[in-house]
C-alpha cells in the first residue's frame, strides 16, 4: 500500500522539519507495510520512529519560537 499523505513543498516549515518529516514517513511506511524480517528489526524501526518524532517536535518548537520572534519584530 502506497503512502497517500503528501507534504506540500511550499515554505510551511523549515528545511530541517521537512527532512525529518520525510524520514519519519519512510520509517513509518516500513512499519505499516510490515517490511521487517525479525522482532529485532521491528524494535529498531520503532526506536528510530520514536527518535524522529521527538526530534521533529523539538524542531517544530524551534520553528514556532522563531516565528513568534519574527512576528513580534515585524508587527507595528
Amino acid at each position: 500500500m502506497e503512502n497517500t499523505f503528501k507534504i506540500p513543498k511550499e515554505r510551511i516549515m523549515t528545511d530541517k522539519c521537512y527532512q525529518l518529516m520525510l524520514d519519519l514517513m519512510e520509517i513509518s511506511g516500513f512499519i505499516h507495510d510490515n517490511q521487517f524480517d525479525s522482532f529485532d528489526m521491528l524494535q529498531d524501526l520503532l526506536r528510530t520512529e520514536s527518535k524522529l518524532i521527538m526530534l521533529l517536535c523539538l524542531e517544530f518548537r524551534k520553528d514556532i519560537e522563531g516565528r513568534n520572534q519574527r512576528f513580534l519584530i515585524d508587527s507595528p
